[in-house]
């Protein structure tokens, strides 16, 4: 599968990429981890240039998570009862993320959007629930912006060989990256309101 990802992207380029991080919001099982790997691989070899890369990676992973939350969002309370969709929104796992939504709110987003499998149900479930277009695109811009990047910018680095890693535990560290620059920036607005006027 990575292989003819590799060969799609390389013939392709940039069209490849979006289109094909776009239709994981329709639940086209392609694994985005892999698919922005493979971007930075290809930039690597000189199929595409990765500066130019890097935004139509982040455009992907929006266009593909605003299509999940629009779903969502049209079906409303009854997506959890669709056909198509009982096997993403199963009652135990509706139980937690609404739970999820009511203690952390918009941080459910942001941080799902860092956890293969947690992600498409996540959004599905923001966009059932009402939360409104503007608020998801802010907690998910944000989550992307940090998330599309690096997985670029470390298939460019390191190629074919981080597939494995990423599989393995790519998505906690990520997260964990994530979640530092959330705490940095907040830290750092925190200090310039607290600062004394000159």
């Amino acid at each position: 599968m990575e292989q003819q990802l590799i060969e799609w992207v390389s013939r392709f380029s940039y069209p490849a990429v979006y289109l094909l991080l776009s239709v994981t919001g329709v639940g086209v099982p392609v694994s985005e981890d892999v698919v922005l790997l493979t971007a930075g691989t290809v930039c690597s070899t000189g199929h595409a240039w990765v500066l130019a890369m890097l935004p139509v990676a982040w455009a992907g992973v929006l266009t593909g998570d605003t299509l999940a939350f629009r779903i969502g969002k049209k079906l409303g309370p009854k997506a959890i009862e669709h056909k198509r969709l009982k096997k993403v929104l199963t009652p135990e796992r509706v139980a937690k993320l609404q739970a999820r939504f009511q203690k952390y709110g918009l941080w459910t987003i942001f941080l799902a959007r860092f956890l293969p499998g947690v992600r498409l149900p996540t959004f599905l479930l923001a966009g059932s629930m009402g939360i409104s277009q503007q608020r998801f695109w802010l907690a998910d811009m944000c989550a992307a912006a940090v998330f599309a990047p690096i997985l670029v910018l470390l298939g460019w680095r390191y190629g074919e060989v981080s597939l494995p890693y990423v599989r393995a535990f790519g998505g906690y560290a990520l997260l964990a990256l994530g979640l530092g620059i959330a705490v940095a920036f907040i830290a750092s607005r925190v200090k310039k309101a607290s600062a004394p006027s000159p």
